[in-house]
C-alpha cells in the first residue's frame, strides 16, 4: 500500500510518502514466515525562496516466523542505505567468531535531513547539498553460531553528516560523507558512500 502526495518525484518539496507492505509465506513451500515493512517521509520547503527543503523520515520492519524459525536468508540486513556511516550489513547481530552479520527480525530508524542549493554553481545543473542526522537498529536474531552467543543488542547507531546531490541525465545520484556518533564494536563504519534514488 502507497500513500503518495508528493510535489514531484524526482526532486520533492512538499509533501508526504508512505509505504506499507506485508508478506506471507508458507502457502506451499518449506519456510514459513509473515513480514512486515513500512516507511514515511516528510518533505516541507523550510525557506522557498532560497529553495531549503526539510525531510523527515521514519521507517521499521518485524519478521516472524510461522511455528518456525526465520531463516538467514530472511532476515533483514541492514547498514549504510539506512543509517549512513556504516557498511553494507555493518549494524545489527552479528558471528562473534567469523564477525559475519546474522540479520535481524527487527529494525527501526529515522532521518533528519535539510537539502539546500549548492553554492556558487547554477541551479540548472542540479547540484544540492545536505545535512543529516541518522539513528536506528537491528536486533532479535534466531540464527545459531558455532562458538558462544551471537552478539546481539538493540543499542541505537546514529550518525551526522553531509550529502552532495546530483540530478544527472542518467536519474539522481548522491554521496554521502558521515561520521558516527553512537555503534557497538562490532558494526563496521564506512565514512563515504556513493548511491542513487531519491532517500523516500
Amino acid at each position: 500500500m502507497i500513500y503518495d502526495t508528493l510535489d514531484n518525484y524526482r526532486d520533492p518539496h512538499d509533501g508526504i510518502y508512505g509505504k506499507f507492505t506485508q508478506e506471507v509465506a508458507g502457502l506451499g513451500g518449506d519456510v514459513a514466515y509473515l513480514r512486515t515493512t513500512g516507511s514515511a517521509s516528510y518533505y516541507r520547503e523550510l525557506l522557498a525562496d532560497r529553495d531549503i527543503v526539510g525531510l523527515i523520515k521514519v521507517q521499521g520492519g518485524h519478521i516472524i516466523g510461522l511455528g518456525q524459525t526465520v531463516r538467514l536468508l530472511d532476515s533483514f540486513f541492514k547498514g549504510g542505505e539506512t543509517i549512513r556511516g556504516f557498511q553494507t550489513s555493518g549494524i545489527g547481530p552479528r558471528d562473534p567468531t567469523t564477525g559475519d552479520a546474522l540479520g535481524g527480525n527487527v529494525f527501526v530508524a529515522g532521518t533528519a535531513e535539510v537539502q539546500f542549493p549548492m553554492p556558487l554553481f547554477p541551479p540548472e545543473i542540479g547540484l544540492k547539498g545536505a545535512v543529516f542526522a541518522d539513528a536506528g537498529t537491528l536486533f532479535d536474531t534466531e540464527a545459531v553460531v558455532a562458538v558462544g552467543s551471537p552478539l546481539d543488542t538493540a543499542s541505537i547507531r546514529s550518525s551526522l553528516g553531509g550529502s552532495i546531490l546530483w540530478a544527472s541525465p542518467l536519474g539522481p545520484l548522491r554521496a554521502d560523507f558521515a561520521y558516527v556518533l553512537t555503534s557497538e564494536s562490532y558494526d563496521e563504519e564506512q565514512f563515504f558512500r556513493f548511491g542513487g534514488g531519491t532517500r523516500f
